[in-house]
């Protein structure tokens, strides 16, 4: 056996020494505790103030400008892809009805983990429960409000605008004529339609922009709800009409508005709601249609109305409210047609400087002819108001060319003025 050299011994006495010894970690240095109080090390210091500059907020205006354009551009495209569906299937209650069998398998079964089998199941039972006409027709206006919502929120252009008031207009026809097959059914057309399955499973509710400024109001609880006849009149088909200029159109869609209301609530054959509205909203509705005539110039026939109102309705809440704004109509009617014809006095004339005074001995310049053209303020006739008696003409103005001309008045050489009927001025 070879002998072992004495290092290579003393070298594995050693390491057998150290594996009978007890493991040890190494220790750790502690983490150091943060310092607090007077002691503690201050914060860095931020750097100077960096105001924006004018011309960075315009850069990043101009930006966000972009975005926004390009943000409602992808909306649109997307929109509008969805729209021929849409209008398909707004105009057949199964198809109608397919949609939102899709949507409910969506959220209420695949999102929660419930099976193919499980659907079956429930589309057997409940969902065929649920295959009744008042049902399906509620879900068939609803999917044609979707289609009038995208048209009214891509409409950029007059004329794309026109196209979504004749769809709104159309729509608020149908669902009129559909009141009686509803039988009363309005709870889902009372909310929102951005909140239903259907728009949801479309990814409607989050591409379809705001329709119009909500003033304070909640657009989701107003302008989307499908049932909600007069905000859709209110802020889409009356703002077209005041536009155009249209009063007999506007005139005519209040007219509408107030029948289509009628209808609703008459097929829902509820005489306790059907005598609440002819004693509350009826009255309502038909002052909003005195005063708009009104506002576009059919005064006459609007205070004669609101009158007839106010003398038929003293126990509606609004009673007061209505004479206080009556008043307040013929006030500042009476106020306009004061100023309109208090005449306008002249401004005194400015005081000549001795220093421009002609000298005596040089004579005056020849005197201008007089020409004939509009009157002064200082000669003006009282304007009269038309509101106060229309039958009369108008009373011939002094220096209207229509007028019969006024006497010439000469200058002689010797630079005195002669009258047009030969006398001589003083």
């Amino acid at each position: 056996m070879p002998r072992l050299s004495p290092f290579f011994t003393s070298l594995c006495l050693s390491l057998a020494c150290l594996t009978l010894l007890p493991a040890q970690l190494i220790p750790r240095k502690p983490a150091p505790v943060p310092q607090t109080g007077p002691s503690a090390t201050p914060p860095a210091a931020p750097g100077p103030p960096r105001p924006l500059k004018q011309e960075d907020v315009d850069r990043l205006l101009q930006q966000l400008s972009e975005i926004q354009d390009d943000l409602q551009g992808k909306r649109s495209t997307y929109n509008n892809s969805l729209l021929s569906q849409l209008k398909e299937a707004g105009n057949s209650e199964e198809k109608s009805f397919q949609l939102w069998l899709d949507g409910t398998k969506e959220f209420e079964f695949d999102e929660k983990g419930k099976t193919s089998t499980e659907f079956a199941e429930w589309k057997r039972t409940k969902g065929k429960e649920l295959h009744n006409p008042p049902f399906m027709t509620g879900l068939r206006l609803q999917v044609r409000y979707l289609s009038v919502l995208i048209l009214y929120a891509n409409a950029h252009t007059e004329f794309a605008r026109t196209e979504a008031i004749t769809a709104a207009v159309a729509y608020l026809e149908d669902l009129a004529g559909s009141a009686k097959k509803l039988d009363g059914q309005m709870d889902e057309l009372n909310r929102s339609v951005l909140d239903g399955v259907i728009a949801k499973h479309l990814k409607l509710d989050n591409s379809l922009a705001k329709v119009k400024d909500s003033g304070g109001k909640n657009d989701r609880n107003d302008a989307y709800r499908p049932g909600n006849i007069f905000e859709i009149y209110d802020r889409a088909i009356f703002p077209y009409y005041r536009d155009k200029g249209q009063v007999s159109a506007l005139v005519a869609a209040w007219q509408k508005l107030i029948s289509q209301e009628t209808a609703m609530v008459e097929a829902g054959k509820v005489p306790e709601k059907v005598e609440s509205f002819n004693r509350e909203r009826l009255p309502v509705l038909k002052w909003g249609m005195a005063r708009e005539m009104f506002n576009a110039g059919q005064e006459d026939t609007g205070m004669a109305a609101m009158l007839t109102l106010i003398k038929a309705n003293l126990g509606n809440r609004n009673a007061a409210g209505w004479i206080s704004e009556m008043s307040g109509l013929l006030k500042t009617k009476k106020e306009q047609s004061m100023a309109s014809s208090t005449p306008i006095p002249s401004p005194a004339p400015a005081a000549v400087p001795a220093s421009s005074v002609t000298s005596p001995s040089i004579p005056p310049p020849p005197a201008p002819s007089v020409k004939t053209g509009p009157a002064t303020g200082k000669d003006k006739a009282p304007v009269l108001n038309p509101f106060e008696n229309p039958e009369l003409e108008p009373i011939p103005i002094p220096g209207d060319p229509s007028a019969a001309p006024p006497a010439q008045s000469s200058v002689s050489p010797s630079g005195k003025k002669i009258s047009g009927s030969g006398s001589r001025a003083s």
